[in-house]
């Protein structure tokens, strides 16, 4: 197994600096592409993970894990608190909203085997992309003051700019950082109305590892393919975070810029940098599928599903 280690990209460890100007900073600027995802409409526990808001060339949807999505394969429905109750600070109100297709290379159902359930496999990508009927997307960005990333556009600066974006040389450039909601302390206020006391965005730090393993478990002709997967320290930390961060499975990995002027932030930069896949608190770490695997093969599956589309 091959590996690149790349050493303090920031001097801020998981979690730090919640609630100071540069955290909100960030959160603002993330917050507008990130959704929630539930498997039912009124669920004290809040199962599922978490998502972005997506299009890719006429493609419209919501990118996540493919262990999130996988429960909700057989199902015509994705349940999103994506409306915030207003005067609120973390009440959301949940809504069913109808998929119209999965986009995945990985096989669902062996998401769905205990095994798997139990114990994260590497073989699999872990990313799939919920399409949605475009009427119902517009809906969710205009009702809801969202605005999905354009994979296409960010797919060309990385693989346009990859050594500015990952070069050990630029490490200090970046802020990283996980947007996911751990579903630790959720809970159902009364029907259709959720509360998450640890939502919000994680900034990574420490020492974050590029990682490169090789696919199996999916479609060829993606099987043998190396792929990347990024991991995040989870601490120590200053802040009181989730014991348990289910549910930032399939949220955003990003790359982000800031700029200070005197004591305020400025955001100058957002990348999605790949998709959260898996965690391991006891050994204090996040994983998350990165550039490799988002751009370089995920982003290739959906430009075969568009040819086959035309033909």
């Amino acid at each position: 197994m091959n590996e690149d280690v790349v050493d303090e990209i920031k001097q801020v460890t998981l979690g730090s600096l919640r609630g100071t100007e540069f955290t909100d900073v960030i959160a603002k600027a993330l917050e507008p592409h990130s959704v929630v995802i539930f498997y039912a409409i009124n669920d004290p526990k809040g199962d599922g993970g978490s998502g972005t808001l997506v299009h890719y060339k006429g493609i419209k949807g919501i990118l996540t894990a493919s262990h999130v999505i996988a429960p909700l394969k057989d199902k015509q429905y994705i349940y999103l608190p994506c409306i915030l109750r207003p005067g609120t600070a973390g009440v959301w109100e949940v809504v069913g909203v109808p998929m119209y297709r999965i986009h995945t290379i990985d096989d669902l159902n062996l998401y769905l085997l205990p095994e798997w359930i139990q114990n994260w496999s590497e073989n699999g990508l872990d990313i799939s992309l919920v399409q949605l009927e475009d009427n119902i997307f517009e809906d969710i960005v205009k009702l809801w003051g969202k605005q999905p990333i354009d994979l296409a556009e960010m797919r060309q600066k990385y693989l346009g700019q990859e050594v500015q974006y990952w070069s050990p040389v630029h490490k200090h450039d970046w802020t990283w950082v996980i947007a996911g909601t751990p579903r630790e302390g959720c809970g159902l206020i009364e029907k259709d109305v959720n509360c998450f006391p640890h939502a919000g965005v994680y900034l990574g730090g420490g020492e974050t590892k590029l990682r490169v393993d090789t696919l199996q478990l999916v479609q060829s002709p993606y099987m043998g393919k190396e792929v990347d997967i990024i991991e995040t320290q989870i601490g120590p930390t200053q802040d009181i975070l989730p014991r348990n961060f289910a549910g930032c499975s399939g949220g955003g990995m990003y790359q982000t810029r800031e700029r200070q002027i005197g004591d305020r932030f400025k955001m100058e930069e957002v990348l999605l940098a790949g998709v959260v896949v898996a965690g391991n608190e006891g050994k204090g770490r996040l994983y998350s599928r990165g550039h490799i695997a988002l751009y370089d093969i995920f982003c290739d599956f959906l430009d075969r599903q568009l040819n086959k589309k035309m033909c």
